[in-house]
């Protein structure tokens, strides 16, 4: 079963935190390793091989509200909506064999590191400020991951240099593996530093959806996270926030929580981050230390988000608690019609939505006359108030084939059937999502929009 009954036509607006670098921020009108130490984690940013993306949408749910769809701004967490939260309860409902106690640990050598988590378990802990996550810290030393606690637990889908297709490669696939010894409710997810070394962002977002699709088959709830930044490399850095839009847009479109790592580090001194640029420092103290000292280190930071991600997402969906009220984006204006096209009010955005029942009046562009675009469009209306370079990123699963133009006016500006890249001035601009060929290719899709300044 895929989770396509969130996408109906939801919304996904991140204005990008001042951590991920200089992004114009458009606004419209809407009413119109294992081990310790720095040894750790060798291979990392080698990427792995060849992967094999799943993550086909079926279109199921259609025309849901988008009242009911949470959309996922900036900020360490995303909000826990009370129609996110039904919805969370119902995978914990329809799977009572997984453990509240107990969640995996899914991603590379900054999830193998003996810095993650394990400290939760021992002494020289200090939650400081945040002794209140004591009760949720507890809850998980007592569960049984296999004849540990999750925290001190090496997981089986958790290998150093682990791109994030890993986890669904093989016979067994590892993530079947770690459920299966575990079963555990929740499964918090690190990846993106070795996919950034295969330079296939497309790739990246269908294997994450797969993942996280795979997670919500078994009964498992994923926990999302954005990656560290990249200090080797300033090539590679660029590439974070581009793959982090990605782990944003993921979440939002299934719905479950994401928490901004990088956002956390980039403030650091070295961001966090060891000599070698990638794996993330701690506190010689301890990686669970959590005052102004020890909150300066990456895996201490990491350590934080992680145990404030699982206490929301435990209170609101173990313990039934009522989610604590959040800042919410308000909903999308138009209906992605060409006469009501959906108002973009802030850039970075994402939204997640399907050509299926789209208007089909243009069957080909100015701008590639001799592609077939006969399938139904979905229009987007966009006003920028600053020169910049526009990117605009399709991604669509499976057999659905969509493309996205940039227009001005009547004037097709660029077309593309991945990523259209285009430098605007002031003015009103036009993203059109068209289906290639005919109706059968229509289906689920993926946008992402941002600009760099010039």
């Amino acid at each position: 079963m895929r989770h396509t009954a969130l996408l109906g036509l939801s919304l996904l607006a991140a204005a990008a935190c001042g951590s991920q670098g200089s992004v114009q921020v458009v606004r419209v009108d809407a009413e119109t390793g294992e081990g310790e130490g720095e040894g750790e984690g060798e291979g990392e940013g080698e990427g792995e091989g060849e992967g094999e993306g799943e993550g086909e949408g079926e279109g199921e749910g259609e025309g849901e509200g988008e009242n009911d769809v949470a959309r996922y701004g900036d900020g360490p967490h995303s909000p826990l909506t009370p129609a996110l939260v039904e919805r969370l309860r119902g995978i914990r409902e329809a799977h009572p064999e997984r453990r509240d106690d107990v969640f995996a640990k899914i991603g590379a050598s900054n999830t193998v590191n003996t810095g993650f988590a394990t400290c939760f378990d021992n002494a020289g802990r200090d939650l400081g400020a945040f002794s209140a996550l004591d009760e949720v810290r507890a809850h998980f030393a007592a569960g049984d991951a296999a004849g540990t606690s999750p925290f001190d637990r090496i997981s089986q889908s958790a290998t150093v240099g682990w791109s994030s297709f890993m986890p669904l490669r093989g016979d067994p696939r590892p993530l079947d593996v770690e459920v299966d010894a575990i079963s555990p409710a929740f499964g918090v997810v690190l990846f993106g530093t070795n996919d950034i070394q295969l330079n296939n962002l497309p790739r990246y977002a269908d294997d994450m959806l797969a993942l996280v699709d795979a997670m919500l088959d078994a009964g498992v709830i994923p926990l999302v996270s954005s990656i560290p930044p990249r200090d080797d490399s300033a090539a590679a850095d660029v590439q974070v926030r581009r793959y982090n839009l990605v782990a944003r847009m993921v979440a939002e479109a299934r719905q479950v929580p994401f928490m901004d790592l990088e956002g956390a580090l980039r403030p650091l001194p070295g961001h966090g981050l060891i000599s070698d640029g990638i794996h993330m420092n701690r506190d010689p103290r301890g990686a669970c230390v959590f005052d102004d000292d020890g909150l300066a280190f990456g895996f201490n930071h990491r350590n934080l988000l992680t145990l404030q991600a699982l206490d929301r997402v435990t209170r609101a969906v173990t313990f039934q608690e009522a989610p604590a009220p959040s800042s919410l984006l308000p909903a999308i204006a138009g209906s992605g019609l060409g006469s009501a096209p959906f108002v973009i009010d802030a850039l970075p955005f994402h939204h997640s939505a399907s050509t299926v029942g789209g208007d089909d009046d243009v069957d080909s562009y100015a701008c590639a006359p001799t592609i077939n675009e006969s399938g139904p469009a979905r229009h987007y209306r966009l006003h920028v108030s600053a020169p910049g370079r526009l990117h605009a990123l399709i991604f669509d699963q499976g057999d659905v084939d969509a493309d996205v133009h940039v227009l001005q006016g009547s004037a097709c500006l660029v077309r593309n059937d991945k990523e259209a890249v285009i430098d605007v001035d002031v003015g009103d601009y036009d993203v059109v999502i068209d289906t290639f060929a005919d109706d059968d290719r229509a289906g689920d899709y993926q946008l992402l929009l941002y600009v760099d300044e010039t």
